[in-house]
């Protein structure tokens, strides 16, 4: 992999780091607020999603850069903290959407197949938890 793809590279698989870290935290703070048990069973297996994802693209950092990715906050990555359970889900979807557009072209960013494939498989599940995100948020919408 050349230098130049490598520094790319790596940053992105530091942002899936941040970004998927973000949203397990966010869907800590809306099982606070669920309304149902149903919405808290999903919103807990969408957050060991997003902890697996978050796991995968550890591994695939300390691989290319022989260290853990330092992460912090994502200058792409909405971080403001919602008031109501309704505006934490619009603002989960939102992000989601968007997380799942930055997996696609990441995706189509890399060379190496294994992490294409990474990406490619975060970006649908990103686009799943959108979609359980919204159902929940027109049920009270």
């Amino acid at each position: 992999m050349p230098l130049g793809e490598n520094t790319q590279t790596l940053n992105r698989v530091r942002s899936a780091v941040q970004r998927a870290r973000f949203m397990n935290s966010c869907f800590r703070t809306l099982f606070d607020g669920a309304k149902t048990k149903r919405e808290r069973q999903e919103l807990r297996a969408l957050q060991k999603n997003e902890a697996r994802i978050e796991e995968g693209f550890c591994v695939i950092y300390e691989s290319i850069s022989g260290g853990k990715p330092l992460v912090g906050i994502d200058a792409n990555t909405d971080n403001t903290q919602p008031r109501t359970y309704l505006e934490g889900l619009r603002h989960c979807i939102e992000q989601e959407l968007r997380n799942a557009e930055f997996y696609r072209e990441s995706g189509d960013s890399v060379s190496d197949s294994e992490l294409r494939a990474r990406f490619y498989s975060a970006a649908l599940d990103e686009q799943r938890h959108a979609a359980w995100l919204h159902y929940f948020y027109l049920l009270y919408k």
